[in-house]
């Protein structure tokens, strides 16, 4: 690993040599006020936020990946990438990617003898995927030179290679290399680009990457002005693709689309509909992100289908795509289009309003929630002040959408509601068409209907199916396929006799029967001659007759996931609908935390501020928070928290990336202000008396030892004194101590009552108690009282409760000398 001394040298020459630097840029940034640099130079602590860490870079920045189990941060800028510490964000190794000589018009050097007519000009290279692969020990790099061309460099080690491909021939094996395995990200600056490394399915030795990328061919308004139409975008980049990520298995295959089951694992939108469907890429990410063995996850992708230039009636609209992944390692996959299906999201309204906020800006996906930033486009010249708003959508309403827009295609279609799109390349189209007569043209399929039928007639397990034969459909043979009870086969999230779903074979409906009720009349059936029903040789190219198969409700799979015969892919017509939950000028991006009874919501500007805002359990801003990142540069659109302490947020503007804390506690300092501020991460810790995090409390997961906001100032400690007036002539043998407020029991802890001065007495608990606890102590000593002030007849003294060293409550009680009334008052007493 190249390591930078302290004159900014690599420590390892061989490294050096293998990825040589040049002299850094000087560092650039917007004009700043002299004494406003300075002060944002040094770590910021603005009220409920503290920047810890910044690390500048000299170009701009593109894009970060966090490796939490490393504790290591990956920032990837215009040539070159960084590899930080993730705690102080300083330089662990570093690597330049550009400038190169290159052109747009030109096939990547790596495609073996390509020639080029164009002249090849000095061209930087942007950032467009940067991913960890922990599973190969990969950094996945993509950037904006050679067509969009990969690297695939070393977790832990940036500025090395791991893989180099094309391999370089001899010693390794040659390998066929298309331009299809090369052109994987958007070639241009501005042309957004997304990339998620999914997990290996079934038949492939690897991981897979998702990528989605702005078409950047000829026609868009990223194609270079010249007379040459070579467009070599339009024939080997699709708008949304899943490419083989195997580094260890053959790499003829590697960034191809040659996956099981097929290897069409592409949405490319036809020419012709590239105009009315420019797609700009804002994030793609993984839901759940941590699942249940053998439950569904998902792949989502949000996108914006972006205004038509120089229409003026024309409005970005905001998407939100679904893709079906294995379930569990090494599960069996779906071809990508089989399971897309996009809905539109609609952030408007609200309070009276009409307002639409139309494109999709950020995008952060909570375990329930999907929060979103939109934006009201104004234009280029308004950007910094453009009207934003946050909008929260349930993934749990995006689940019933999608299996509602299924139902509405193919058991009861409804054109209204869903479409096939049909301005893909690849899928089923035209339209969505009722699954009445299915007709069963396999062994397997005929087998598996039939198996269903027997089991639902009569009303009895079958044997589980182990061998598929064509005598083996009898009656007995085999136990339902979704357990040996409904009760059974409900809890297991599958298919039971109460779903409706029935494969019912036998002739086609008749005249003046449902298909139900013919089913149900079968003669055969109510006879129990399954032989004819679900006898010999009726595989495929048995020459037995056809048999059709009536779909009365769609599988939980298939209206997940769709599947091959059913029409796809799929473009829901109605949007998912939210009102803002926040509005703002200039909003940039978005992460969310939630914290006990509070959801807290990160939002960076477009000029280099971060706000925080408090919101309750009915989604209502309580408290609001702001600071500034730096100056004058926009915060990018994804901010991710700490994996490894989710007390800090890691932020990327123009020029730097930034460690945030998620909150300065510390600032406060009493009980008051701590949960007054409604600050989410702030808490009293009360036997250290001070405003922490929770996690920095000592035994804070234990009850009442940390006082949440939630809590409300009412449940701060507080102690009464009894007696509260005491006589100085007068002997006492102790004081009375009524502590209340958020305190663990003190009983068995080391206690003492300080009166200041180094004076302190013997204080106890009789018992275990919580709520209002009742503690005794001395008096302190007579020859120890504070003396009476002038002309005042009464002296108040201040005491406190001490618990292992640290005063935790005060109260005071005042001292009288009715002695010295005639003193203060001669002419009254």
């Amino acid at each position: 690993m190249a390591r930078r001394g302290a004159g900014g040298a690599p420590h390892s020459a061989r490294a050096a040599a293998a990825s040589p630097l040049p002299p850094r840029p000087p560092f650039w940034a917007p004009p700043c006020p002299p004494l406003l640099l300075l002060l944002l130079l040094g770590a910021a602590r603005i009220g409920a936020l503290e920047i810890q860490r910044r690390f500048p870079s000299p170009t701009p920045t593109n894009n970060f990946a966090l490796d939490g189990a490393a504790g290591t941060v990956y920032l990837a800028a215009v040539n070159r990438l960084y590899q930080l510490s993730g705690a102080n964000l300083s330089l662990e190794a570093e690597a330049a990617v550009g400038p190169v000589a290159d052109s747009p018009l030109c096939h990547a050097p790596q495609l073996p003898q390509a020639s080029c007519e164009h002249p090849r000009r000095l061209t930087d290279n942007y950032n467009k995927i940067l991913q960890l692969d922990p599973g190969q020990g990969l950094v996945v790099v993509c950037g904006s030179i050679y067509q969009g061309f990969c690297q695939l460099r070393r977790r832990g080690n940036i500025s090395a290679v791991a893989v180099h491909f094309p391999p370089a021939a001899p010693p390794a094996e040659p390998v066929t290399v298309f331009p299809s395995m090369l052109n994987v990200a958007a070639n241009h600056p501005n042309a957004s680009t997304v990339g998620l490394v999914l997990p290996p399915a079934a038949g492939t030795g690897g991981s897979r990457l998702l990528v989605g990328a702005t078409y950047t061919g000829y026609g868009s308004a990223f194609f270079p002005r010249n007379r040459s139409l070579e467009d070599h975008r339009f024939e080997n980049t699709p708008e949304i693709a899943i490419r083989s990520l195997d580094a260890r298995g053959d790499l003829a295959k590697l960034f191809t689309f040659d996956l099981n089951p097929s290897d069409d694992n592409i949405l490319k939108i036809k020419q012709g509909a590239k105009e009315q469907h420019k797609l700009g890429f804002v994030r793609a990410f993984l839901h759940p992100p941590d699942p249940q063995p053998g439950a569904q996850t998902y792949a989502y992708l949000a996108l914006n289908s972006e205004a038509r230039a120089g229409d003026k009636e024309s409005q970005a609209r905001s998407l939100l795509a679904r893709i079906c992944l294995p379930r569990g390692a090494g599960g069996d996959a779906k071809k990508l289009t089989e399971s897309y299906i996009q809905l539109g999201l609609q952030c408007a309204g609200g309070a009276g309003r009409g307002d639409l906020y139309s494109r999709l800006v950020s995008v952060f996906p909570a375990r329930e929630l999907l929060f979103a930033v939109f934006e009201r486009p104004q234009g280029a010249s308004a950007a910094r002040t453009a009207p934003a708003a946050l909008c929260a959508f349930r993934f749990a309403d995006v689940q019933a959408a999608i299996r509602a827009a299924r139902t509405a295609c193919f058991v009861e279609p409804a054109p209204d509601v869903v479409a096939v799109l049909d301005s893909v390349v690849q899928g089923t189209g035209p339209a969505c068409e009722r699954k009445r007569n299915i007709q069963l043209s396999s062994e397997r399929h005929f087998l598996e209907a039939c198996v269903v039928l027997l089991w639902r007639l009569q009303e009895k397990p079958l044997k589980e199916p182990t061998e598929l034969r064509e005598s083996s459909c009898t009656p007995g043979a085999y136990p339902s396929p979704w357990g040996s009870s409904e009760t059974e086969a409900e809890g297991r999230g599958q298919l039971g006799p109460r779903d409706g779903v029935l494969l019912m074979l036998g002739p086609e409906p008749s005249a003046g029967h449902t298909e139900q009720e013919q089913d149900f009349k079968s003669t055969d059936a109510e006879a129990g001659d399954h032989s004819r029903l679900c006898g010999q040789g009726a595989g495929e190219g048995s020459g037995a007759e056809v048999r059709h198969a009536s779909l009365f409700q769609l599988q939980p799979e298939q209206l997940d996931c769709g599947a091959a015969h059913l029409q796809h892919p799929l473009s829901i017509l109605q949007p998912l609908k939210a009102s803002p939950v926040f509005r703002a000028q200039g909003l940039s991006s978005v992460a969310v935390a939630s914290v006990g009874n509070y959801t807290v919501v990160f939002l960076g500007t477009v000029s280099g501020r971060l706000l925080k805002i408090n919101l309750n359990e009915s989604m209502q801003v309580v408290s609001r928070k702001v600071v500034t990142v730096a100056y004058g540069e926009p915060v990018h659109h994804v901010m991710q928290f700490d994996p490894a302490d989710p007390g800090y947020l890691y932020l990327m503007t123009s020029h730097q990336m930034a460690r945030v804390k998620v909150a300065a506690c510390a600032v406060r300092t009493t009980c008051g202000d701590c949960v007054g501020a409604a600050d989410a991460y702030c808490g009293w810790c009360a036997l250290e008396t001070r405003c922490t995090l929770q996690q920095d409390c000592a035994n804070s997961s234990q009850p009442r030892f940390w006082t949440s906001a939630s809590e409300g100032p009412g449940r701060c400690p507080a102690m009464t004194v009894l007696p509260a007036e005491i006589d100085v002539h007068q002997e006492y043998p102790g004081m009375i101590l009524q502590i209340s407020g958020s305190l663990p029991s003190l009983s068995g802890m080391e206690m003492a009552c300080d009166y200041g001065n180094d004076i302190h007495t013997v204080a106890r608990v009789p018992g275990p108690a919580f709520g209002h606890q009742i503690a005794y102590c001395n008096l302190l000593p007579r020859n120890r009282f504070p003396p009476f002030p002038p002309n005042q007849d009464h002296v108040t003294v201040e005491m406190a409760v001490r618990v292992n060293g640290q005063n935790i409550v005060r109260a005071s009680f005042t001292i009288y000398d009715c002695g010295r009334v005639g003193q203060v008052y001669p002419h009254t007493a």
